[in-house]
């Protein structure tokens, strides 16, 4: 995705659709992938592609001094979720392990309006964050309490990056290592069983290779990564934390023209499913419907959704304004997939985004 802000935890309450994007996405996705180039994410490219196709996560970095900013605006929408708990027609669970499903859920829609930046430190060192704003509307919160739902400053992110190789074993293959935190403490964090907030609330840290291939006309990206997760102790003795989780994103560009480039991305994380909540969580849970035979099963997968699978397809299209301004709408939208590599857990996303990006 070319948005790295991520909607799921919030999206969880109002949970996610779209077989035509998802279709038209695919073989946009493949298409690109039998050319492949290199713009997503901060790139910078100093031949076809204009340095404004440059975004955050990519393992090219930014020259010494040099300044990269986007405004992204993103319109997520989700009434759907793929979950492996099994429901009746009443929607009471009544099973703990079942196959993967797509039920309905009440309407959800988020606003985000993201900042991203980077900046190089040096030509191998590069910093980086992303600073959300974010506005959500949630049926449920306006059927209780007559209100939208919460909005502002969401989790933003504070990163490094550093090249280990332009020219890895002579392959032309580009590495870089990066290592970002994610800090909670923007919003209010509100109880985690019967509110909705605009993340977690507990500190992330995650540690990416990131691989990179440019042919010109067109490039390919790897992203490995792990993401450690802290515990929540907002609330203690109510405590939970959530599942650590791998990345693994790979993408890759066409350059149209020197005015127009086209990008897929196929995104993918997976939960290691060793999120935990405290016995005080469980017996918070009893409140509001949860039962003694859910155990802890309910709470994780379903009402704080603290152990997503995740697997994403994307598409964008950049126009390049200048060697410096671009332009960039992209579509993205989470599928089922497979048994290994899918959507479990999670709320049906769906994002629309548009940004502007210009490079100092």
């Amino acid at each position: 995705m070319t948005l790295n802000i991520n909607p799921h935890f919030y999206m969880v309450y109002g949970e996610r659709s779209g077989k035509k994007i998802c279709l038209t996405g695919l073989i946009l996705f493949l298409i690109i992938f039998a050319y492949t180039d290199n713009s997503h994410s901060e790139l910078q490219q100093p031949r076809t592609i204009s340095t404004a196709s440059r975004q955050v996560s990519s393992a090219w970095v930014q020259p010494k001094g040099a300044l990269y900013n986007q405004i992204m605006y993103s319109y997520h929408s989700s009434d759907h979720k793929f979950t492996t708990l099994g429901f009746d027609a009443m929607e009471e669970v009544i099973s703990l392990g079942s196959d993967n499903t797509k039920v309905s859920t009440p309407d959800f829609t988020a606003h985000t309006i993201t900042y991203q930046g980077e900046f190089g430190v040096t030509d191998r060192f590069t910093a980086f964050t992303r600073i959300p704003w974010i506005k959500t509307s949630y049926e449920l919160v306006q059927k209780f309490s007559g209100e939208d739902g919460p909005d502002g400053i969401g989790d933003v992110d504070l990163g490094i990056k550093y090249l280990i190789s332009d020219n890895l074993k002579d392959t032309g293959i580009l590495l870089s290592a990066q290592g970002f935190l994610k800090i909670p403490g923007a919003y209010d964090f509100n109880d985690p069983v019967t509110s909705v907030s605009l993340g977690e609330g507990q500190y992330d840290i995650e540690f990416d290779l990131l691989f990179g291939k440019d042919w010109g006309r067109s490039y390919a990206i790897l992203h490995a990564g792990y993401k450690y997760r802290f515990e929540n102790k907002e609330f203690d003795p109510v405590t939970f934390r959530p599942s650590d989780e791998i990345r693994v994103l790979v993408a890759g560009g066409l350059a149209v023209n020197p005015k127009i480039t086209i990008r897929g991305i196929l995104d993918w994380t997976k939960s290691l499913e060793n999120a935990e909540v405290s016995d005080a969580l469980i017996v918070s849970g009893f409140m509001t419907g949860g039962q003694a035979w859910h155990g802890d099963t309910v709470l994780i997968k379903d009402t704080l959704g603290i152990e997503q699978n995740i697997l994403n397809l994307g598409v964008s299209m950049q126009f390049n304004v200048s060697q410096r301004t671009g332009a960039t709408i992209s579509l993205n939208k989470d599928i089922k997939g497979f048994d290994f590599i899918g959507t479990e857990n999670a709320a049906d996303v769906s994002t629309i985004s548009f940004a502007l990006s210009y490079v100092m």
